[in-house]
Formats: C-alpha cells, sequence, structure tokens
C-alpha cells in the first residue's frame, strides 16, 4: 500500500513536470530537463536563462526586454527582435556609434532620427552658428560635419562679422556681404566711392586703400570742402593739382595757370 503511494506520487509529480515541459518547451527546443527541478517556478527559471542564451546572448536588451516578465518563448523573441530591428536604425545612420544615441529608446525610426541630428548639431555647431543648415535634408553626418567646415574656414579666411554663412548660396555671396558691412565700416559718407570693395578679397586690403586716400584729404582737405574724391586718383599729385585749380578759382578766379 505504501509503496503504491510513492509510486503514485512520484508518477503524479513527473506528470506534473511534464506539464511544465508541455507548456513552457512543448517543441523541446531548449535542453532543460524538467525531471531536475522540484517547482515549476525553478524549472521556468532556467528555461528562461536559456531563451536569453539563444535569443540575446551579448545581454544587448536586456535593459528594454526582462526575460523574467515573459512566460513564453515566442513574444519573448518577438520582443527582442523589435529591439534588434531598431538598432539597424543605427546601423544606417550612425554605424561607428559615434554619438550617445541608443535607437532601443525610441518606438519609431523618425524619433530616433530627430534625436540624433540634435546630437549632430550638438557636436558640430553647439553655438548654432550656422542656423540655415536644414538639417531635415541632411542624413549623412559626414555631409553636415563637411558645410560646418567650410563655412568655419570662410569665418577663418575672412574674419568672424557675426554673419552667418549658411544663410547664402555660395562664398562669393557670403563675400558680397561682408563687402557691404566693410563698406558701412570705413566709408559710411561714400567719400572714397572710387575705392570699390569687391576690388578687395578681405577687409585689411579694403582699409589701406581708404586710408591711404584719407590721408591725402587729411593733409589737403580736411574737411573735403572742395568735394574731391581722393579715391578717384591714381596718384597723389593729380589729386592735389586738382585741389590747386579749385583754390585758384575759389581765390583767384581771373587768373589762369599756363
Amino acid at each position: 500500500m505504501v509503496r503504491r503511494r510513492i509510486l503514485g506520487f512520484a508518477i503524479g509529480k513527473m506528470l506534473r513536470q511534464d506539464g511544465w515541459a508541455e507548456k513552457y518547451n512543448p517543441k523541446n527546443q531548449f535542453q532543460v530537463n524538467q525531471y531536475d527541478y522540484l517547482s515549476c517556478k525553478e524549472y521556468l527559471a532556467a528555461l528562461k536563462e536559456k531563451w536569453q542564451e539563444y535569443e540575446d546572448p551579448e545581454c544587448e536588451f536586456e535593459g528594454y526586454v526582462d526575460v523574467s516578465k515573459y512566460s513564453n518563448f515566442e513574444d519573448y523573441a518577438y520582443d527582442v527582435d523589435v529591439y534588434r530591428t531598431r538598432l539597424e536604425w543605427r546601423d544606417e545612420m550612425d554605424f561607428d556609434c559615434e554619438f550617445d544615441v541608443n535607437p532601443c529608446d525610441f518606438e519609431y525610426e523618425e524619433y530616433y532620427i530627430k534625436a540624433l541630428k540634435r546630437a549632430w548639431k550638438k557636436e558640430l555647431d553647439p553655438y548654432d552658428e550656422f542656423q540655415s543648415i536644414d538639417l531635415e535634408l541632411i542624413d549623412d553626418v559626414n555631409e553636415y560635419k563637411e558645410q560646418v567646415e567650410t563655412y568655419r574656414e570662410w569665418i577663418d579666411t575672412y574674419g568672424d562679422y557675426n554673419l552667418d554663412p549658411s544663410e547664402y548660396e555660395n562664398e562669393d555671396e557670403y563675400l558680397d556681404a561682408l563687402r557691404k558691412l566693410w563698406k558701412e565700416k570705413h566709408d559710411y559718407f561714400n567719400e572714397f566711392n572710387s575705392v570699390n570693395p569687391r576690388n578687395y578679397s578681405n577687409e585689411s586690403d579694403y582699409l589701406k586703400a581708404i586710408e591711404n586716400k584719407k590721408n591725402w584729404m587729411n593733409k589737403y582737405d580736411k574737411n573735403n570742402a572742395y568735394k574731391l574724391d581722393p579715391s578717384d586718383y591714381v596718384c597723389e599729385e593729380d589729386y592735389l593739382d586738382d585741389l590747386r585749380a579749385c583754390w585758384q578759382e575759389k581765390y583767384d578766379p581771373n587768373t589762369k595757370t599756363n
């Protein structure tokens, strides 16, 4: 009688253990022996370790897909695959993982891309100097880097005038805008119109030309009383000759110089 009871208990236990396997590992895909465990909880915990070893051996998605919360392999495998797909977004946009933006943190690819582009801007243009670069039109960080570097070269070449180079189609347009600033700064009253800023590629040379003509004016006609533009003359002596003619016309109009 006792033996029958023991046998019946053993058979019942084995049937329960078989039930665990039937429920959680019906295809015997994972080599976990249900008979090695005293409770379903212990068996399922061991089985989940195998699920993770199979689907996420590097534990890449452990923080996003907690295997302990799943009761069947199919659901766990599906969710891991969802996050694995999200990593593919990074392969397309940030293959070298240069920027600390994890695609697994985003439900949709477009959200990830927007966050990634914000990271590009924070890294490459932290002070928002180039506001007219439209990141919506750029899908390659190297293209963005190239644009930023080009605009920085323009600033380094011509000086920083608080103009945003990205507002201009090309370098020539940017330089023309700078020339207008040089003109306003150094010849606001248009006294030296013949010194054309378009003939100069840097402010220093333009200013030198202005100062040269201004020195003639300060030397001979400081207040520009005779309204002669020194920049109309190639050499100082020609300017002085015309001033002399003005002086004579003013003070001795009846006498003509031979």
